[in-house]
């Protein structure tokens, strides 16, 4: 009988950019990694014209590039994405989370991570408030639970995956980061998506928990993007992401040489705090709406306030002025990985048969 190396993960598919964080069940790995979501298809055979008469899929596959062939597909992601056709963030799909979508962003990103060409991943992930229901989180869990033989940049792999529990997204964030008493919320910012948790401790109040899928840190990629295209430039969304991440460093922009003149590098930090600024307001506005209570300002009910995502590296000064109690954990990009994770590596303690597929 062979054995798979077995390692614990908290996965996340995220709207713009996906994460797993993985740990060995001995203990002795420990790694986190996040990529853009965009996948895209085509044929890998046309990507030998790169090398010579004998060269193979591996020979031609190249650093940053990411390709997965599975039942019968050719998937490209991460640099790859451009040679590929249909790219796509299946934004707006529910089936993106219990289809092809997930399931190749999972596979991807353990093969990033993990050497083996054989193991197994047990797996705690999340749904959206909005699509979080019974009849979902079984679809999902069906889906990603599953046995894979595929080829990873040309080499066969082999993963035995089982999905323990599919948490509400944020609910990572306050595993990780949250009170274990008293009434808590979280904002989770991410590309195209804001979720609003509240719970007593760590248990969830439902009926003020809600998500939107109008606001995320996406309206400041649409600004970058935008700004660009007036100056005869178009960007994509990861080179976009680029200039928000240099932004969000600090960076001082420099003018840009562009076909339609040079752009002024201050009109770019003037488009992303315009834009920022904006999506804050609605964040507001939109968990005034949810957490409502007549004659209390938004929020004054919780004793903490996480805000988690990525979209917390553009918002937290903002939130924190409008919001009270506002708490951002180190790295809030990864919060909910994190959770996921812990959440992993305690389920059997809890649930005696959460790894039977």
């Amino acid at each position: 009988m062979n054995f798979y190396p077995t390692f614990y993960g908290g996965f996340d598919p995220g709207s713009g950019r996906a994460g797993l964080k993985l740990v060995s069940d001995r203990g002795d790995f420990e790694q986190v990694l996040t990529i853009d979501s965009q996948i895209a298809t085509g044929n890998a055979d046309n990507l030998l014209a790169r090398g010579d008469i004998n060269a193979t899929i591996a020979d031609v596959v190249r650093p940053g590039e990411s390709l997965i062939q599975f039942n019968g597909a050719d998937y490209y992601l991460q640099d790859l994405v451009q040679e590929g056709r249909n790219a796509s963030y299946a934004l707006g799909n529910p089936a993106r989370y219990w289809g092809s979508h997930a399931l190749v962003l999972l596979l991807t990103l353990a093969c990033e991570m993990i050497h083996d060409r054989d193991f197994t991943l047990r797996i705690v992930t999340a749904l959206p408030v909005s699509l979080y229901t019974k009849e979902n989180r079984q679809r999902m869990k069906e889906a990603l639970t599953r046995a894979c033989h595929f080829k990873y940049n040309g080499i066969q792999r082999s993963a035995r995956i089982s999905v323990g529990y599919v948490c509400m997204e944020g609910q990572g964030a306050l595993i990780h980061a949250g009170l274990a008493e008293g009434d808590q919320a979280l904002v989770d910012i991410g590309e195209r998506t804001t979720d609003l948790v509240a719970a007593n401790g760590q248990k969830l109040i439902v009926s003020q928990c809600e998500g939107n899928h109008e606001l995320g840190i996406g309206m400041i990629t649409d600004a970058v993007i935008a700004l660009y295209k007036r100056y005869g430039r178009v960007l994509s969304i990861p080179k976009a992401h680029d200039v928000m991440n240099r932004w969000a460093m600090g960076e001082q922009f420099a003018d840009v040489a562009m076909p339609n003149g040079t752009l002024p590098g201050h009109m770019i930090s003037a488009a992303i705090d315009k834009a920022r600024r904006a999506l804050a307001r609605d964040i507001v506005s939109f968990a005034g709406s949810v957490w409502n209570v007549e004659g209390e300002s938004v929020g004054q009910r919780f004793d903490q306030i996480t805000v988690a995502g990525g979209g917390a590296y553009y918002l937290d000064d903002l939130l924190s002025g409008s919001l009270p109690r506002v708490m951002v954990p180190a790295k809030p990009e990864d919060a909910n990985l994190s959770g996921y994770l812990e959440l992993a590596r305690s389920l059997e303690h809890k649930i005696a048969d959460a790894w039977v597929a």
